[in-house]
């Protein structure tokens, strides 16, 4: 468990009352990670999202590398050869993995620790449970982890152009 006061200082919790605080601290842990660590891959079943407490975090996205010579074969069993993108670097203060809340709780990017991090991992099994006898809490995760997806599309639309702009 994680002390309400530590999470109470972080933007993305601002809006949560003492009841909702204390029910994300009573299922969060610190850990700490080593650079270069996955905490998930793009399509892992997600539980868990995470809030940066120090370090550094990539969100990457596999795709096709334009850059290797792909055969007609390998294109139509889709065997081809892929290079990771970061679309966004994250510090402190910053969520990730936050599809854990919204269903169908699958992890549309990688995250990697580009630094030894600390990190609180919250638990999203019981949250989401929470969150069908408080909607008021469940609502407001959920416009929560729509302006962070928001944000990352965004990253991802400006990764894109300036990919093509080279």
């Amino acid at each position: 468990m994680i002390s309400p006061e530590l999470i109470r200082r972080y933007s993305f919790f601002s809006c949560l009352n003492h009841e909702q605080i204390t029910a994300i601290s009573m299922n969060s842990a610190e850990l700490s990670v080593k650079e270069g660590e996955y905490f998930f891959h793009e399509g892992d079943k997600l539980d868990h999202f995470y809030l940066i407490i120090e370090g550094s975090v990539a969100v990457n996205l596999e795709i096709t590398d334009r850059e290797k010579k792909q055969s007609v074969s390998d294109q139509l069993v889709g065997n081809l050869e892929t290079k990771e993108i970061i679309i966004c670097t994250l510090g402190s203060g910053d969520i990730f993995g936050i599809s854990a809340i919204v269903p169908p709780n699958f992890a549309a990017s990688s995250a990697k620790s580009l630094s030894a991090s600390r990190v609180i991992r919250v638990d999203c099994g019981p949250l989401r449970e929470d969150f069908n006898t408080d909607t008021q809490f469940g609502y407001t995760m959920a416009l929560k982890a729509a302006q962070i997806f928001r944000e990352r599309l965004r990253n991802v639309y400006i990764e894109t152009i300036a990919s093509n702009i080279k």
